[in-house]
């Protein structure tokens, strides 16, 4: 019996094409060309469906087909297509085998994998649908309400912010990242220019602040929520301990960020020594809480720093009262290497407080505040750095001076100058007129004595000018 109907070869046999043979086809239906191709050097063979019935179709689709497969051979390239899905599950797992890949798989999750997710064969890919990427992200938040990763999980997104440059920069690294991979892998014979799109910085994303009262509320919400004992349904199930141990390491997260200054990077990976209670050298009955930090564990690993709380020993005596409620119920968390703020179900790991503080804050709706207390004024919402925020416009509206505050933070002039002007002309103002009662009360020249200043409001008004602002000005 015979195998094939038609049966054609070339380019030195490397390339058959053939219609194989079918005894139950009519006749008069002509059957479909196939393609068989063989290459030097490489066992086994590809079979691809040419897809026509005529003859010269088929010889002109098979000679383009085999030619540009031999062309990937030669470049010693995977004849078959690599998918951009494919590629990033291949990249991923590759990465997680050395380095974190959290960052990585959250925009790549979020935004690489489904701007790209259509190109089945990633050699496809021209410098201009990278390009097409960047116009993507940029106006993300104008055509979604939503990302990937916060749909599947029910959550609604809390920080829809601009994109910035930091974000194209390391997304920009992400990219040549994964095309290093891939053409490491042999899956492109080339890695794409990527270049970063320069973006208009006009607009300067803000944090959501915190005033006294908001801070208050939350500080009162969690202290409610602390005290508050088990209901029998609680009980019966045995969740009241766990939620009780959560709002505890919670609550002292909360006292700790607004009362030091702390970046939650940095108050994530503290140990239970770092939190000291140290005498003042000066006066022996003044103490104070200081938390050392290294090097590794602060921004850019720049030094070592002594951070010191702004209510002297009382950060301490919290610290105290969260410690001994985690050695009642679980003392394998107590130890001086041992984290502040850990994992309940994996100790030796951190977990993740930033959002947890963000979940909580939006669930509070207090007398005060009905709608809540998750946006401020500017109808920005607030988050963990919303409490280091808190603590450097306290300080300096205490009048601490600008290089205290930036060292003890480890932050720039530049970026209180930047982000916290309002609080910082107050505490210069303050500072500039600190002998303004003594200059009140001394007369300058005595031949022509000063005569007692007095403001009539009904004066005044013949200049509006110089009328003051309701804030002072």
């Amino acid at each position: 019996m015979k195998s094939y109907e038609r049966y054609e070869k070339f380019y030195e046999g490397h390339l058959t094409l053939y219609i194989r043979a079918d005894p139950n086809r009519p006749i008069n239906k002509p059957g479909v060309w196939q393609a068989r191709m063989t290459f030097p050097g490489r066992k086994g063979e590809l079979r691809r469906s040419l897809k026509t019935t005529q003859f010269d179709e088929a010889l002109t689709e098979g000679k383009r087909l085999y030619l540009s497969l031999r062309a990937k051979h030669d470049q010693q390239l995977p004849l078959a297509a690599m998918s951009w899905s494919k590629l990033i599950d291949e990249f991923l797992k590759h990465r997680a085998t050395y380095k974190d890949v959290r960052e990585y798989n959250w925009v790549c999750t979020n935004f690489i994998k489904p701007f790209f997710k259509e190109f089945q064969d990633i050699t496809s890919i021209s410098n201009a649908d990278i390009a097409g990427y960047w116009n993507f992200r940029i106006s993300y938040w104008d055509n979604h309400d939503s990302t990937p990763i916060s749909r599947s999980a029910g959550r609604s997104v809390s920080n829809k912010r601009p994109y910035s440059k930091t974000a194209a920069h390391r997304e920009a690294i992400m990219l040549r990242s994964i095309f290093k991979f891939a053409f490491e892998q042999g899956y492109i014979g080339r890695v794409p220019t990527i270049i970063s799109p320069k973006l208009d910085q006009k607009v300067i994303p803000t944090r959501g602040r915190f005033c006294d009262r908001t801070y208050q509320s939350l500080i009162s919400s969690l202290s409610r929520r602390c005290n508050t004992g088990p209901k029998p349904h609680q009980l019966k199930r045995g969740t009241w301990l766990i939620q009780h141990l959560r709002l505890q390491r919670l609550r002292f997260w909360t006292l700790l960020l607004a009362n030091s200054g702390l970046r939650p990077a940095e108050a994530k990976v503290l140990t239970q020594k770092q939190i000291k209670l140290r005498r003042d050298p000066s006066r022996q009955d003044v103490y104070f809480t200081e938390i050392s930090l290294k090097a590794e564990q602060g921004k850019k690993n720049e030094k070592e720093r002594a951070v010191i709380t702004r209510d002297y020993w009382l950060t301490h005596k919290f610290y105290i009262r969260y410690l001994k409620v985690l050695a009642a119920h679980r003392p394998e968390l107590i130890g001086d290497d041992k984290l502040v703020f850990p994992s309940f179900r994996h100790p030796e790991n951190p977990f993740d407080q930033m959002s947890a503080f963000r979940n909580y804050i939006q669930s509070i709706k207090t007398k005060t505040f009905p709608e809540g207390i998750w946006l401020d004024d500017n109808q920005q919402p607030r988050s963990s750095y919303s409490l280091r925020s808190y603590y450097i416009t306290k300080r300096l509206e205490a009048g601490v001076p600008l290089y205290i505050v930036a060292h003890n933070c480890n932050t720039s002039y530049e970026m209180i100058y930047k982000h916290y002007a309002a609080s910082l002309t107050w505490t210069m103002r303050d500072s500039l007129t600190i002998n303004f009662d003594r200059w009140l009360n001394e007369e300058i020249d005595m031949k022509q004595p000063r005569e007692a200043y007095s403001y009539d409001p009904a004066e005044m008004m013949k200049f509006k000018f110089l009328v003051p602002d309701d804030d002072g000005d």
